[in-house]
C-alpha cells in the first residue's frame, strides 16, 4: 500500500463569499482535535522507532521523545531504518520505501501542524453586521508575512476555517493508520 500523496489546503481570501466562522469557538474546537491527531501520529513514530531500533523495553522511544525538532526526529528514523533494513535478508525494497514515504510525510505535515499550533482565531470585519473567524498567523510570524508589496490579505500565508482544520486532522490521522499499518505488517512478518 502506499501513502496517497497529500494537497494542503487551498489558500481562500476572507472575503464576502468566504466569511469564516461566526464564532471563535469551532475553530478553537478544531485546532483542539487537530493537534491531538497529530500528537497520537507522534507517538505511533516513537514506536516505530522503537520497533526499527529492535527494542524490547521503552528506552528507545523515550529517547527518541527526548528530541524536539521533527527534522531531527525523521533523521532518527531514516537511520534506525536503515541499519533494520540492511540486517534482514531478503531486503524488503517495498517496505523500505514505504518507511522512507511516511517520514517525508512526516516532514511535510509538521509545516500544517505548526501553522494550526501557531496560528490565533482573528475576526475580519466584512459588512456591518458580519464579521467571520479564520486561524491565522500572528503578525510576529514574520516568515508567514510576506513584504506589504500586494493587498493586504495576499501578504498572510493562510486563512484556515473550520474545514481546512480538520483537512489537516484528517491527514494526520491518516499518517496515524499508515504508521500502524506498516508496524502491524513488521511484526506478523517476524512472528509467523
Amino acid at each position: 500500500m502506499t501513502l496517497a500523496k497529500w494537497q494542503p489546503p487551498i489558500k481562500k481570501i476572507p472575503s464576502t463569499t468566504h466569511a469564516g466562522e461566526r464564532t471563535f469557538t469551532p475553530i478553537h474546537t478544531a485546532v483542539g482535535a487537530a493537534l491531538s491527531q497529530w500528537e497520537h501520529f507522534e507517538s505511533g513514530l516513537s514506536m516505530l522507532f522503537q520497533l526499527l531500533c529492535e527494542a524490547t523495553t521503552m528506552a528507545a522511544s523515550r529517547a527518541y521523545g527526548t528530541v524536539e525538532s521533527c527534522y531531527s526526529k525523521a533523521q532518527m528514523l531514516r537511520e534506525a531504518a536503515i541499519v533494520f533494513f540492511d540486517t534482514r535478508h531478503p531486503f524488503d525494497e517495498q517496505y523500505s520505501k514505504e518507511i522512507d514515504n511516511l517520514v517525508a510525510a512526516y516532514e511535510n505535515g509538521q509545516k500544517y501542524r505548526n501553522n494550526i499550533a501557531h496560528g490565533m482565531a482573528v475576526s475580519y470585519v466584512f459588512t456591518r453586521n458580519r464579521n467571520g473567524y479564520f486561524l491565522c498567523p500572528p503578525t510576529s510570524a514574520t516568515k508567514k508575512h510576506k513584504r506589504a508589496k500586494q493587498p493586504y490579505f495576499e501578504n498572510i500565508a493562510y486563512f484556515y476555517d473550520v474545514t481546512d482544520i480538520n483537512y489537516c486532522g484528517e491527514r494526520f490521522t491518516t499518517l496515524l493508520a499508515e504508521n500502524m499499518r506498516l508496524m502491524i505488517s513488521q511484526i506478523r512478518s517476524t512472528l509467523f
